[in-house]
């Protein structure tokens, strides 16, 4: 139910979705993640760095996870935090993280 609501770009349903999800299934490492993005897309920062550090709690090598940890500190100004999580996504084999850093270094 959350991804559908995540098409419909309905990020507060999404986060209900997800939410319900994890009542069921606590080790859903994806669920956790993606209610991490709906928070996003909401401006709830803290509540998505919660999440991916939820699911990286149960996969300490979710890339994905590392990446988006990176995606929101950057939004939340926090530049030097977001270039250690892309260093981690990116050791993990996150392409598009390794392009961040590669941004992040080239405009230091």
């Amino acid at each position: 139910m959350g991804f559908e609501h995540m098409k419909s770009r309905e990020f507060r349903e999404a986060v209900d979705g997800f939410t319900r999800a994890l009542e069921e299934n606590p080790s859903f490492k994806e669920a956790y993640f993606n209610r991490g993005n709906a928070y996003i897309y909401l401006s709830q920062f803290d509540d998505a760095i919660e999440d991916f550090n939820t699911a990286l709690r149960i996969d300490p090598e979710y890339a994905d996870a590392w990446y988006c940890l990176g995606l929101t500190n950057i939004l939340m100004g926090n530049r030097e935090k977001a270039k250690a999580y892309y260093e981690k996504a990116c050791k993990l084999g996150s392409e598009r993280a390794c392009a961040k850093l590669e941004g992040l270094r080239n405009h230091e």
